[in-house]
């Protein structure tokens, strides 16, 4: 069966991806889910959100992986002056320094003349060094 997580361009087999939830696949599963969330909600109404963040977290053993921000990469800072569109579209995940970390996998979008102007500027640059 091809599911999102199988297609997605640049990623191979060995590649762990987690895709974005998907609001419009809702499950009977995930109802019942949210009904003991918000059963948490409810006893822990006086609670700081901190508080009932951390409770929902041990309820329900979830363990918290970083984001690597794309906004820290080298392909943002050479490309964050053009009017591209970037959307995360799940995460890639690796190990580094025995850690966890969620690496984003972005979709950018542009029609073909920025795309043309920012690989011609691209050239000039490596020219130019």
């Amino acid at each position: 069966m091809t599911t999102r997580e199988s297609v997605v361009n640049g990623l191979t087999e060995k590649d762990k991806f987690e895709s974005l939830y998907d609001f419009g696949d809702i499950t009977e599963r995930d109802k019942k889910l949210i009904e003991e969330v918000v059963k948490v909600l409810k006893v822990s109404d006086n609670l700081p959100v901190k508080e009932i963040e951390k409770k929902i977290k041990e309820k329900f053993e979830v363990e918290e992986i970083p984001i690597r921000k794309y906004e820290n990469s080298i392909w943002h800072k050479m490309t964050k002056d053009y009017d591209f569109h970037i959307s995360e579209q799940g995460y890639k995940m690796i190990t580094e320094n025995e850690k966890k970390i969620r690496i984003p996998v972005v979709c950018i979008t542009a029609d073909v003349d920025k795309l043309d102007d920012f690989i011609q500027k691209i050239f000039l640059k490596i020219k130019g060094i």
